[in-house]
C-alpha cells in the first residue's frame, strides 16, 4: 500500500515527547546490531521521532475514484468514524505504523470490523506481534496477530518503504547498519573514556624498571 498516498499536510504542530508510544521505539531491526544499542543513540532516536512526529501530524483524507479515473475527497466516510473511535488518538496511531515501518520495515494498523463489515475502529498492531505468511504457489497471503489470530489482507493495513518480494518490509536501517554499529562503537569509546575522568588505561613506560610487587601495583592503578 502506498503510505504516502493518503495524507496531505496541515499545520498541525507535536511536540518530540509523547510518552504512549515508547513500546513501539523500543530499537531496530538489524543485522548483527541489537536493537537496544541503536535506541541508544541520539541520532538514531531523534531521526525516527522527526519522521514520526512528522507524518503523524498530516491529516487522512478519503478518495473515491469514479469512473473516468478522477479522484475526490470523501467529506463523510466510515473510516473517519473508525479513526475517531480508536483507543489510540489519530497522531499517535499514524507514529506507531510509521516508526514501526521504519525500525522493522513493517507497519500493521488492523480493521476491526462490525458484522455488517463497516470499519468501526482502527488497531495498532506493533510489527513484532505480527507473522506474515505468504504462499507462492496459490499467490496467498495472510497474517498471524499476536491476541487477534489469522487475519486476511483486507482486514490490516501494511504499510512498509522497502521490499525485495513484495511482502515483506525491509527496515531502511539496514542498509545502514554497518554506519550505525560504527557510530555506537564510537559513542561507547567517548562513554569509556568520560567515565573514568579521562584517565590513561595503559601503561606505555616508567622512568625506572618496575617488578615484581611494582609492576603489579602499578597495572591495578590503570
Amino acid at each position: 500500500m502506498a503510505f504516502f498516498d493518503i495524507f496531505k499536510r496541515n499545520k498541525e504542530q507535536r511536540g518530540l515527547t509523547d510518552d504512549y508510544c515508547q513500546t513501539a521505539l523500543s530499537g531496530l531491526n538489524l543485522v548483527n546490531f541489537h536493537s537496544n544499542n541503536s535506541m541508544s543513540l541520539s541520532a538514531i532516536y531523534s531521526a525516527i521521532e522527526l519522521i514520526s512526529n512528522t507524518l503523524a501530524e498530516i491529516p487522512i483524507e478519503v478518495k473515491q475514484r469514479d469512473e473516468d479515473s478522477q479522484t475526490h475527497v470523501l467529506k463523510q466516510h466510515s473510516i473517519k468514524f473508525a479513526i475517531n473511535n480508536s483507543q489510540l488518538t489519530r497522531f499517535m496511531l499514524i507514529k506507531c505504523a510509521v516508526s514501526d515501518m521504519l525500525r522493522h520495515g513493517n507497519g500493521f494498523v488492523y480493521l476491526n470490523r462490525a458484522k455488517d463489515g463497516i470499519v468501526t475502529e482502527l488497531v495498532y498492531v506493533p510489527a513484532t506481534d505480527v507473522t506474515i505468511y505468504y504462499n507462492k504457489k496459490t499467490r496467498k497471503t495472510y497474517y498471524q496477530c499476536l491476541n487477534i489470530g489469522k487475519v486476511e489482507p483486507k482486514d490490516i493495513l501494511h504499510f512498509y518503504l522497502r521490499s525485495e518480494d513484495g511482502i515483506n518490509g525491509i527496515s531502511v536501517f539496514k542498509y545502514a547498519a554497518r554506519s550505525i554499529e560504527t557510530a555506537n562503537y564510537v559513542e561507547n569509546t567517548a562513554l569509556d573514556y568520560y567515565a573514568k575522568s579521562g584517565m590513561t588505561t595503559g601503561l606505555l613506560k616508567a622512568k625506572t624498571a618496575l617488578i615484581g610487587k611494582q609492576a603489579s601495583d602499578a597495572m591495578k592503578l590503570v
